[in-house]
């Protein structure tokens, strides 16, 4: 009795069937959370790096999402809620650029600031939780910059948080560099508060 032999083209085709049944697989396994931590020394008081960090007003003088050579308003950047403290809340949904909010849900002046951020669809994406730790160090105070983010709850949510991920290092190191600056010069503008 002769063996009949499988055509190659079958073969091939289940290789390539078991090699994408391998790959979503994996992707349904990536995770979809990421954190991120970033810490600054900045050479000034820790009340007065907490009130630049609880007044988002000061936010388009550092924050690199809020970046722009237009005024606030102007920019598509708008402040809800109270001025300071839980509830407070600055959004920004200019014509170019990132989209979203931030939310402050807990402060522990002048130690601790906790921020919800949203993208666009509010209801449907937090995509993240942002804490500012604040210490004395020497004559100045250090800044630790932590999140935790949600890249999604889609198939496609692990694959995105890794970049998400080397994007928000980015951003917290340009936004923490700029805060330095803005406070250490006085540049920020503080409207008073906690």
């Amino acid at each position: 009795m002769s063996q009949q032999q499988t055509p190659w083209w079958k073969v091939l085709a289940v290789g390539f069937a078991g090699m994408a049944v391998l790959f979503a697989g994996m992707i349904l396994w990536l995770p979809r959370r990421y954190y991120v931590s970033r810490s600054l020394v900045v050479e000034a008081a820790q009340d007065q790096v907490y009130a630049a960090l609880a007044d988002f007003h000061t936010w388009p003088r550092w924050a690199v999402w809020f970046e722009s050579d237009k005024e606030p308003s102007a920019n598509g950047i708008a402040f809800a809620g109270p001025a300071f403290g839980p509830g407070a809340e600055v959004s920004i949904a200019g014509p170019e650029g990132p989209r979203g909010s931030f939310v402050v849900v807990q402060v522990e002046a002048p130690r601790q600031l906790t921020l919800e951020a949203y993208g666009p669809d509010r209801a449907a994406e937090r995509s993240g939780l942002h804490r500012f730790q604040l210490e004395p160090e020497g004559e100045g105070t250090r800044i630790v910059w932590s999140m935790i983010g949600e890249s999604g709850d889609s198939w496609l949510g692990g694959l995105t948080s890794g970049p998400r991920e080397r994007s928000a290092v980015k951003d917290f190191d340009s936004s923490l560099r700029a805060l330095k600056s803005c406070v250490e010069s006085g540049a920020c503008g503080l409207h008073g508060g906690s």
